[in-house]
């Protein structure tokens, strides 16, 4: 895709579009329920890219965020509907590395609420406000931990990557139930500010792609 928008064959613009076609026919409610809200501005920020034509390292990467994560202006419910209201102020650290470095942030997905440590017994992918993440597999299978929006959105193909957290197997597990690379950074590696705490000794931000090469370019970017 890179390759793609450096010689002019696509646009940011027209890869946000097919992004935002895919998780309105595959991401919601009556499908596969990965994505809680789009992010209204996505299209006139993959404009304002394409008019500045920098050659940032994620230029042309389009991310889908669980929401425990916050970003500016959008919901971070964590999947309570006693979080439905609230609204984040700014951005958690990790989101605004992302956007230094060209990202463009398409929207929110599910996840377990409160990342699973609600009660026991929670199932993977079941929140109060979201309802049941479904897998892109088959709908009875099983789609793990908490991070299971950001890890099904990432099979079904709605995003370039998206960001999920780990506490203690929340994003590997994912991956591997849904069929999709998950790293895990070490904790505090990079940031978790702006991220709904379960313990801040072990949280971390994390990333589904659909490759290896895929993730190599994120972590290069983020850590050089």
């Amino acid at each position: 895709i890179q390759r793609m928008l450096d010689a002019g064959e696509v646009t940011c613009t027209e890869l946000c579009a097919y992004y935002l076609k895919r998780i309105e026919k595959f991401g919601g409610k009556d499908e596969l329920n990965c994505v809680c809200v789009v992010n209204e501005n996505a299209l006139s920020e993959a404009r304002a890219s394409d008019g500045r034509g920098e050659k940032l390292p994620l230029r042309g990467c389009f991310v889908l965020v669980k929401d425990n994560v916050d970003i500016a202006g959008m919901p971070t419910t964590a999947g309570s509907v006693a979080l439905a209201n609230h609204i984040a102020r700014e951005d958690a650290s990790v989101i605004g590395m992302l956007k230094k470095l060209g990202a463009v942030i398409l929207g929110k997905t599910n996840l377990t609420e409160f990342a699973n440590f609600l009660t026991q017994g929670m199932p993977g992918g079941f929140s109060s406000l979201g309802g049941q993440v479904v897998s892109a597999f088959a709908k009875d299978k099983p789609v793990s931990g908490s991070s299971s929006g950001s890890a099904v959105a990432m099979s079904a193909g709605l995003c370039s990557f998206s960001v999920g957290t780990d506490t203690s197997f929340s994003v590997v597990g994912c991956a591997a139930e849904n069929g999709v690379i998950g790293y895990k950074p070490p904790a505090g590696a990079l940031p978790s500010r702006g991220i709904v705490p379960i313990t801040k000794h072990f949280d971390s931000p994390g990333f589904f792609t659909k490759s290896m090469d895929d993730l190599r370019i994120v972590l290069s970017a983020l850590f050089g």
